[in-house]
């Protein structure tokens, strides 16, 4: 490309001669000495086109008589199968990452399922055991989480409750026996 923007060499012989494409004739100016990319689109197509500054070398001076900057290379690329590939990825992705969630749920229901709601059901029937005047009814767990807890303050409070039961049984003993001392004394 010629510094004016007009096409000189090229693959495609009908390209000589005509005007290199205007939208990205603005960028000729701010093509650095290494190049520079340039993505854009025509006819629904994304293009990368890759623009590099021809300077005239001493080596260049015979045949071009110009001094500074000769041309521009530019080297145009269809990218729309990297954008097809981009969209392909991503759906993949997108597909890959509600299938781990959906794992992941799964997971947790299972282990909430095995772990909770059995030891919430061994609960819930010493909770009833008591209710239906069972006070002897314990739960058995061997563990340190929120569930030995609450089985461990449910045995401490069973046991607390049989011990008041005792304690009543014997202030009722007690008075039952003062009652029978007193109707003893009352029939001198």
């Amino acid at each position: 490309i010629a510094p004016d923007g007009t096409i000189r060499y090229s693959t495609n012989k009908k390209e000589k001669g005509r005007k290199f494409q205007e939208n990205l004739l603005s960028e000729l100016d701010n093509v650095e000495k290494g190049g520079s990319a340039i993505e854009h689109r025509e006819d629904d197509k994304a293009y990368m086109t890759v623009l590099r500054k021809i300077n005239n070398e001493p080596r260049c001076q015979r045949c071009h008589q110009e001094d500074g900057n000769i041309g521009y290379l530019a080297v145009e690329s269809d990218i729309s199968w990297i954008e097809k590939d981009i969209i392909t990825e991503h759906i993949i992705n997108t597909v890959t990452i509600i299938l781990m969630l959906a794992l992941t749920g799964i997971v947790i229901s299972i282990v909430h399922i095995r772990f909770v709601q059995r030891n919430m059901r061994k609960i819930l029937s010493a909770i009833s055991e008591v209710e239906k005047g069972n006070f002897s009814t314990h739960i058995d767990f061997q563990s340190s989480d929120e569930m030995g807890k609450l089985s461990e303050a449910f045995n401490s409070m069973i046991d607390r409750l049989n011990s008041m039961r005792k304690e009543l049984k014997l202030a009722y003993q007690k008075n039952l026996e003062r009652a029978d001392k007193l109707a003893s004394v009352g029939e001198l």
